[in-house]
């Protein structure tokens, strides 16, 4: 089976009439003294709990967390080292100083940190290719943390759909797929209108839009109840670059599992937290991903 994350429509609950509007009054009278003695017990209760500090689960700062990915495009890839955080909306920790190198039988890539104290590690402009295993090592304080890749196979684009909305006159998009064709995939959209007459001299947070949409093959039932994502609207002239990003099973499980504790979280059918897959050795966290990608760009007009 197969689920694309993308906006959902809610419509509101048809609300019937309620039962005691339908009751004779003695009815409703006793039913009233009856809710009336459960909220006084209730309240009785509630003023007799005492307050007890729950002991929070935390994880150890000796292991690391990875985040990166190698594609067939030919340019810089980066792998993001940090410690985990223990509290929420803290900021990770960059980790400086370790040796990263990715090798694929026949080369091995050393990278660089750059900028220094960043915890961001860069390679030389390389390309990936299909049919060779990647192997990430990363030494830091004593310690070798190891993980293999490769690059699957990506179908072509599906076009976004823009639409125009006569009321302001900008436009606004609009994305599907037909799930029962789709594969696990990422998919990159970046909307750009800062060359557009008007718009030239904002802060870029007021003309890019930079969104995510995913294809992975299960279903979730916090998909169903995912809350609406914020939308790009935008004027035109925008120019829209859709990239899309192959997910190997491995690295499709990790994300599925990523998004039911982040995006996903804070509905009805709330996942319970659990420990995320990886693929990376010694207790380190995250993902080394590897993704063949394509590319298509489109020039917004009526």
């Amino acid at each position: 089976m197969m689920r694309a994350l993308t906006q959902i429509e809610r419509h509101p609950e048809l609300v019937s009439e309620s039962a005691a509007t339908k009751m004779p009054k003695q009815v409703q009278h006793n039913a009233t003294k009856k809710t009336i003695a459960i909220l006084m017990i209730l309240f009785f209760f509630a003023s007799c709990v005492e307050k007890v500090d729950w002991p929070t689960q935390t994880v150890s700062n000796t292991n690391i967390v990875v985040d990166g990915i190698i594609t067939n495009e030919y340019k810089q890839h980066a792998i993001t080292l940090s410690l985990p955080t223990t509290e929420l909306n803290q900021i990770p920790e960059a980790i400086s100083g370790a040796t990263v190198t990715i090798t694929n039988g026949d080369t091995t890539f050393t990278l660089s940190e750059t900028p220094i104290g960043s915890g961001i590690y860069l390679t030389d402009s390389i390309q990936a290719t299909e049919n060779k295993t990647y192997t990430l090592s990363i030494s830091y304080k004593s310690k070798t943390y190891t993980a293999q890749t490769y690059l699957s196979s990506v179908n072509s684009i599906i076009p976004i759909t823009y639409f125009f909305n006569s009321a302001d006159s900008t436009f606004y998009y609009d994305w599907k797929i037909d799930v029962f064709f789709a594969e696990n995939a990422m998919h990159e959209l970046l909307f750009d209108w800062s060359k557009v007459t008007g718009y030239e001299n904002l802060d870029s947070s007021q003309n890019h839009f930079l969104g995510y949409i995913y294809t992975l093959k299960t279903i979730d039932v916090n998909e169903i109840f995912a809350a609406q994502k914020e939308n790009a609207i935008f004027p035109a002239g925008t120019i829209i670059v859709e990239k899309k990003y192959s997910l190997t099973p491995e690295h499709a499980n990790y994300i599925r599992a990523l998004l039911s504790e982040t995006q996903w979280n804070g509905n009805v059918f709330e996942a319970s937290p659990a420990n995320l897959p990886t693929n990376l050795s010694e207790g380190a966290i995250g993902f080394f991903g590897g993704c063949e990608v394509l590319a298509d760009t489109i020039v917004v007009s009526y």
